[in-house]
């Protein structure tokens, strides 16, 4: 029976560290790599090409992870903590904090930087996000 690669990478976020796992069948994974967390809950990430942008309590984390093995910490946003969320589009990351949407450039994903920030629904909790062209969706509890 020929083995089908199902599932590359995976992360298993856990609240003292982010796991890399690889498995060839759904029976045999495996860890691969680990990086330990030293800045709180890890609550959603996003992978691109070769790095991995982790959102949580303290802000926005990158990761290079091209040596799955050695997953290293190359830089990180502080811009605002606590962040629910994390979408990867290109060159920009999508993070979200209650009512607040950040859009950050990762272009350059040692020098990230914040272009905007919308402010724009005090009193909400979004929870998850998700952008498709020109259109960006926010979940806020039962509502889209």
């Amino acid at each position: 029976m020929k083995n089908t690669l199902y599932l590359s990478v995976a992360f298993c976020l856990f609240l003292f560290s982010t796991r890399i796992m690889y498995t060839q069948e759904y029976k045999n994974i495996e860890k691969v790599g680990e990086i330990y967390n030293t800045f709180g809950n890890a609550l959603s990430f996003a992978v691109q090409d070769n790095y991995a942008y982790i959102a949580g309590d303290s802000g926005l984390r990158v990761v290079d992870i091209s040596n799955p093995q050695n997953p290293v910490e190359i830089n990180r946003w502080t811009g605002n903590p606590h962040l629910s969320d994390v979408f990867v589009s290109d060159k920009y990351a999508y993070v979200i904090n209650g009512g607040r949407l950040h859009i950050i450039d990762i272009s350059d994903p040692g020098n990230l930087k914040e272009m905007t920030v919308l402010d724009y629904l005090r009193g909400f909790r979004h929870k998850s996000i998700f952008v498709s062209g020109r259109l960006i969706y926010l979940t806020n509890g039962g509502q889209l």
